[in-house]
């Protein structure tokens, strides 16, 4: 089985993630335990088809089980953030064996400029000329990739955000030196060469006590499976994408 015990963590410092599948969104619910019990959400949105190739957003935060929405403009601070970390890294080549085609948006939800207004109204950091929060995950991900680059390249293509002047939107290339707003990335074709059977990715943990409370989380989900968890992020990035026009090399459907 392929696997990524090269970057990713053993199975102690992951959470058991419990996965739904719909028809523009997968889906992966799990419980961060710290000070608190706190349910996490990660989302994978359908935004568009470019060019044959099916484009989703990544969104994550807090999910509250109860009216079944998701806060993602704040920081848990819940004495696990590794252990978080690790769980949501392990669901992406769950998510590319679901969807091995697809081109994926990463982008932080404190990147945008509504943000830093919002921040700054209630922040105590008494910031002058920019909000120090603002990009604060999109950091995240990019000091991973830029840490790991060398044997992440080898099962993804990265690229770094997006060029809008002229009369075209580009996507540039991933450079680990540069600051950019937002990443995206497609899992390379048949990832190096192997047979189908052994494109699998690494199984994410044994069944805990938690699988009674995911299986509340994914009756709920159930109920309203058309309902767009994260809305907002989904909107800002299908915002930017505007005009975007894909390499002719990432094109599907030549």
């Amino acid at each position: 089985m392929y696997t990524y015990d090269t970057i990713y963590e053993p199975k102690q410092f992951k959470y058991y993630v419990a996965e739904s599948i719909g028809e523009y969104s997968v889906e992966y619910f799990f419980t961060s335990k710290g000070e608190r019990d706190t349910i996490k959400a990660i989302s994978y949105s359908f935004l568009e088809e470019m060019n044959g190739r099916d484009l989703f957003n990544f969104g994550f935060g807090d999910y509250n089980l109860a009216n079944d929405t998701i806060t993602d403009n704040v920081i848990s601070n819940n004495g696990d953030v590794y252990k978080v970390f690790n769980t949501v890294l392990s669901t992406v080549p769950r998510f590319f064996k679901i969807h091995f085609n697809a081109m994926l948006l990463v982008r932080g939800s404190d990147s945008h400029p509504e943000y830093a207004k919002t921040c700054q109204a209630s922040c105590r950091k008494s910031c002058v000329d920019s909000c120090r929060n603002t990009n604060r995950r999109i950091n995240i991900y990019r000091a991973y990739i830029n840490k790991h680059y060398n044997t992440l390249k080898t099962a993804y293509t990265f690229y770094g955000g997006i060029d809008k002047t002229g009369n075209k939107q580009t996507m540039i290339n991933y450079m680990p030196d540069q600051k950019q707003p937002s990443i995206f990335f497609i899992n390379n074709k048949n990832q190096n060469n192997m047979k189908p059977e052994e494109n699998q990715a690494q199984e994410l943990m044994e069944p805990t006590s938690d699988e009674e409370l995911m299986a509340l989380v994914l009756k709920r989900r159930a109920e309203s499976p058309r309902k767009d968890l994260f809305a907002e992020q989904t909107a800002r990035a299908r915002e930017e994408i505007k005009g975007l026009v894909l390499p002719k090399h990432l094109w599907l459907n030549k």
